[in-house]
C-alpha cells in the first residue's frame, strides 16, 4: 500500500513538471513569435511599439500610428526606400521613427524622406552608399504642399550621400526645413560634393519659423563653385525683410572649404551663437534680412587663406557680440565686414540694403591681416552709394599681428560711427589715431596651449569670451564616437602649432604710426580715395597701391 501511493505520487510530480515545461517552453515560443507577429500585425507587439522589416509593413505601422507610437525599422540595409512619414502626434506623445539599434539601420541607394504633420521625431538613422531619389530634397520636412510643423530630425547621419554633378536633376539639397517649430539636433552631416546649400529653411510667407538647428557636426565640404560648401541657408530674398527666428547654436563647422559663406541668411530676426568653425574658410554672412545676432562664435584659422572671413553684415539693427575671431587673412575677407548699400533695392531684386543701426561688441579678434571694412562694394557707378548709418564699435579686443592694412578700411564715410571702450593693439591706427573710444593698449591676453588666445583673470574684458570652443564629443551622434575613424574625425587641436605669440617683440606705437604716416602720405600721392585711405599694405607706395587694388577688386564681386 505504501508503495502504490509513493508510486502515485512521483507520477502526479512528473505531470506536474512535464506541464510547467511546456508552460515554458509555450512562453518562449510566444516571445520568439512576438517579432514575427508584430511585422504581419503592426497592432500585436507591446502597446505603442511596432518593429518593421518591410517598406510594406513600414508604409502600414505609419498610417496607423497615434500619439505616443514608436516606430521601430529593423537593423539592416534599407534600399531603394522612400520614406513618408505622416501622422500626428503632441507634445507629450510623439510619433516617433526609429533605428532599432542607432546607426545600424542603414538608409542607402535611390531613397528618400519626408515629414508632414505634427510631432514627429525620426531617430537614428544612417544614410550612406547612395543618393536622393527627388528632384531637391534628400530629407523633406514637407509632403506635398502639407509641411511638418513640432516635429524633429535627431541622431542621424548622412555621409556622402550625393547626387552625381552631371545628373541633369543635379541639385540636392540634403535637408529641406519647412513649417515651423522644427528642429536638427545631434546629426553628422558629411562629405557634400553634390549641388546646392546643405540646408536650407524654406520660406514661402513672411510667417516666422522658429526652427532649432543645434549641436550637429557639419564636416568635409570641398569648394563647390557657386553656393558651394554652404552649410546653412535661412531664407530667401523674396521673404527676407520679414523675420524667421531660426537659431543656430552650437554646432561644429569642420574643414569646409566655400567661397564666401558657410551660414548664409536672407531673413531677420535669426539667432547664430555659440558655434565653432575648424578650418572653415568663409563667413558667417547676413545677406539679406534686418534684427540678426551673431554671438559666441569661434571662428578659427582655416588653411584655404584666400576664402578665410570672419561675419559680413548688410541690412539693418544686427547685433555682433562676444565672437572670437583668428587667422583672417589678407586674401579673404575681413573679420567683420558692413556691406553699402543700394538706394533702389527691393524683395526678389537681389541687391544689397542699406546698412544701419548695427552695433559690434564685446568681441575678440586676434592674429588677422584684415580687421574692419566699412562701406564694402561702395561704387557710384552701380549705384551702391547708401553709406553705413549709426554704427556702434564698443568694448572690442584686437590683437594684430603688425599688418600695415589698417584697422579699419573705410571705402565711403559712415553717416554716424560711435567707438566706446575698445582696446586695440599692434595693427595700423591710420585714420583712428586719435579717435576717442579706442585705447591703443597691450591687451591682457595669453597665448594658450590651445593655439588661441585667453583673457587674463584681472583683465577687464574677460566677460568678451562668454564660452569655449564646442569639442568633437559634444555634437554629432553619440552612436559615432566609438568609430569616428569611419568618419575620418580625430580629436586633433583646432589650431595648427606651433602659434606665433603676437604679445613678444611688439613694436611701439609710435613706430607703427611713423610706418602708417609713410604709406599714408605716398597712398595719397596717388590719389587714393576715402577717408582713412584705403588698403594700405606696406611701407613702400607700390606694395601699398598693388595690395588695396587686389583687395578692392575681390570685393567688388557681389555675394550671391
Amino acid at each position: 500500500m505504501k508503495s502504490w501511493k509513493l508510486l502515485v505520487a512521483a507520477c502526479c510530480a512528473l505531470c506536474f513538471c512535464a506541464l510547467d515545461d511546456a508552460g515554458n517552453h509555450a512562453a518562449q515560443a510566444q516571445q520568439a513569435a512576438a517579432p514575427a507577429a508584430a511585422e504581419g500585425n503592426p497592432h500585436a507587439a507591446k502597446p505603442g511599439e511596432k518593429l518593421v522589416a518591410t517598406a510594406e509593413t513600414l508604409e502600414a505601422a505609419i498610417a496607423a500610428a497615434v500619439p505616443g507610437d514608436v516606430i521601430t525599422m529593423q537593423d539592416g540595409v534599407w534600399n531603394n526606400i522612400n520614406i513618408v512619414f505622416k501622422g500626428n502626434g503632441t507634445e507629450q506623445k510623439p510619433i516617433t521613427l526609429r533605428a532599432q539599434n542607432a546607426g545600424k539601420v542603414i538608409i542607402s541607394g535611390a531613397s528618400s524622406l519626408q515629414l508632414s504633420g505634427e510631432y514627429l521625431v525620426v531617430d537614428g538613422l544612417h544614410f550612406k552608399d547612395g543618393a536622393s531619389s527627388k528632384s531637391l530634397h534628400l530629407i523633406e520636412f514637407r509632403v506635398g504642399s502639407q509641411p511638418a510643423n513640432h516635429s524633429r530630425l535627431t541622431n542621424v547621419v548622412v555621409s556622402g550621400f550625393n547626387k552625381n554633378r552631371t545628373r541633369t536633376d543635379s541639385t540636392d539639397v540634403w535637408v529641406g526645413l519647412f513649417g515651423s517649430h522644427n528642429r536638427v539636433d545631434h546629426c553628422l552631416f558629411q562629405g557634400k560634393t553634390s549641388e546646392s546649400v546643405l540646408m536650407i529653411v524654406w520660406r514661402s510667407t513672411d510667417d516666422p519659423n522658429y526652427h532649432r538647428i543645434d549641436h550637429n557636426y557639419f564636416k568635409d565640404i570641398p569648394s563647390l563653385g557657386v553656393a558651394g560648401a554652404t552649410a546653412i541657408r535661412i531664407g530667401d530674398g523674396t521673404h527676407a525683410l520679414s523675420s524667421s527666428y531660426t537659431t543656430v547654436e552650437n554646432n561644429i563647422f569642420e574643414n569646409m572649404q566655400g567661397t564666401g559663406k558657410i551660414v548664409n541668411m536672407k531673413s531677420g530676426g535669426n539667432t547664430i551663437r555659440n558655434n565653432t568653425f575648424v578650418n572653415a574658410s568663409g563667413s558667417i554672412e547676413v545677406r539679406q534680412g534686418n534684427g540678426n545676432v551673431i554671438e559666441g562664435n569661434f571662428i578659427l584659422p582655416a588653411k584655404e587663406e584666400r576664402y578665410t572671413g570672419g561675419i559680413v553684415l548688410i541690412g539693418q539693427d544686427h547685433i555682433v557680440r562676444n565672437n572670437y575671431i583668428q587667422g583672417i587673412r589678407s586674401s579673404g575677407r575681413p573679420a567683420i565686414v558692413i556691406y553699402e548699400g543700394e538706394p533702389n533695392n527691393y524683395p526678389g531684386k537681389g541687391g544689397y540694403y542699406p546698412s544701419k543701426n548695427v552695433v559690434i561688441a564685446n568681441n575678440t579678434l586676434v592674429d588677422n591681416d584684415k580687421h574692419f571694412t566699412i562701406g564694402e562694394l561702395y561704387d557710384p557707378k552701380t549705384e551702391i552709394t547708401v553709406p553705413v548709418e549709426n554704427l556702434t564699435i564698443k568694448d572690442n579686443v584686437l590683437l594684430g599681428n603688425g599688418s600695415m592694412i589698417p584697422i579699419m578700411v573705410v571705402l565711403d564715410q559712415p553717416n554716424g560711427i560711435t567707438y566706446e571702450g575698445n582696446q586695440f593693439f599692434n595693427s595700423n591706427f591710420l585714420g583712428i589715431e586719435s579717435v576717442p573710444g579706442i585705447a591703443k593698449e597691450q591687451p591682457q591676453l595669453v597665448l594658450g596651449e590651445d593655439g588661441m588666445y585667453h583673457y587674463t583673470e584681472d583683465s577687464p574684458y574677460k566677460r568678451n569670451m562668454t564660452t569655449t570652443p564646442l569639442k568633437r564629443i559634444e555634437v554629432g551622434p553619440v552612436w559615432i564616437q566609438a568609430n569616428w575613424d569611419a568618419f575620418g574625425i580625430k580629436d586633433t587641436p583646432y589650431v595648427d602649432q606651433p602659434v606665433k605669440n603676437l604679445l613678444s617683440a611688439m613694436p611701439t606705437h609710435e613706430t607703427l604710426l611713423e610706418d602708417s604716416k609713410f604709406a599714408s602720405d605716398d597712398s595719397q600721392d596717388r590719389g587714393l580715395r576715402s577717408d582713412y585711405l584705403y588698403g594700405i599694405a606696406g611701407f613702400a607706395a607700390i606694395a601699398a597701391i598693388g595690395v588695396s587694388l587686389i583687395v578692392r577688386r575681390r570685393s567688388a564681386t557681389k555675394a550671391k
